[in-house]
């Protein structure tokens, strides 16, 4: 449990995946948000849903929600566009409509988890063992506080990481000059 504390804490470099959208073909789910798309099991976090152009590195943000679904018994991402078709996509047509979620992986690769990410979940779990183990306020609260350090530190060397100031994808400007 405490991994996936960790993993949801931020957008850990080694844990993000991109990949298109599973539709779920529902009859109108909802008026405002018709579409209805599959979380993956391996994610701990969504991070975004975003619609990719022509070039794979220009996107835009689209709106999204997720919601548990009873008729088919589990949660989903549920917004007003359509994404295209995994046949579609095998066909290699115009991919304008293709929606890529981004979400943060449980992983048990430990070999890809890096050493910051790896203090903090130690940290983590010290803290969640001490209160069982040790039935000691003061000691559980300052692991706690050191594992929110930890943690800090850690998503900010993931920033560094990240590269988004370097990219400027967002602006299709820039992104189709190559800055």
């Amino acid at each position: 449990m405490s991994l996936h504390t960790v993993l949801e804490e931020g957008k850990w470099p080694f844990a993000t995946v991109e990949e298109p959208v599973e539709r779920i073909e529902l009859d109108d789910y909802a008026k405002e948000q018709r579409f209805v798309y599959r979380i993956p099991a391996n994610a701990v976090l969504v991070v975004s849903l975003s619609q990719r152009f022509r070039r794979k590195h220009m996107r835009k943000g689209i709106d999204w929600d997720i919601r548990y679904i009873p008729s088919i018994n589990e949660k989903a991402i549920i917004c007003n566009l359509e994404s295209l078709t995994s046949e579609e996509i095998d066909k290699d047509i115009d991919q304008d409509e293709q929606i890529i979620i981004e979400y943060i992986c449980a992983t048990d690769e430990s070999s890809s988890y890096s050493t910051s990410f790896i203090r903090c979940l130690v940290a983590q779990l010290a803290a969640d063992m001490a209160m069982p183990i040790t039935h000691d306020q003061q000691r559980f609260a300052t692991l706690m506080q050191y594992a929110e350090q930890m943690k800090s530190k850690a998503l900010q060397q993931n920033l560094n990481e990240d590269g988004q100031d370097k990219m400027h994808w967002l602006d299709p400007i820039t992104a189709s000059r190559g800055w």
